[in-house]
């Protein structure tokens, strides 16, 4: 029986991207599923050892990967990745700051350069 071992990133993930990882048999191919709850759709398939995975939401991601094409059975290899990005209200408190530093800067160049058109900046 030939051994897999899947590697999961730490969960909560909280940027939807993440990269799953493992080792089995050599010049084994892989196939790695993910299942959402809704469907079970392969994401890999080949000869690598890991897979990058991006643009999942907040919900739970469990994956399989399996060995096909090799002389023994094989037991699957299972792993679950959690997505919890960051609120919404962080987001928005951290544009706002950032819109706040613009504004004020650009008031900032507007005044002195009034200042300065004036005489009253050398």
């Amino acid at each position: 029986m030939a051994d897999l071992a899947l590697s999961c990133p730490d969960s909560p993930n909280d940027t939807g991207a993440y990269r799953v990882s493992w080792v089995g048999p050599e010049g084994a191919e892989f196939r790695l599923t993910e299942d959402d709850g809704r469907e079970s759709r392969v994401i890999y398939e080949g000869l690598d050892p890991a897979s990058t995975v991006t643009g999942r939401s907040a919900e739970g991601y469990p994956y399989r990967l399996e060995v096909a094409g090799t002389s023994g059975p094989t037991t699957p290899a299972q792993c679950t990745v959690a997505v919890d990005p960051p609120p919404l209200t962080l987001a928005f408190g951290l544009f706002g700051v950032g819109l706040t530093i613009c504004l004020a800067t650009v008031l900032l160049i507007v005044g002195g350069h009034r200042r300065h058109r004036r005489g009253e900046l050398g």
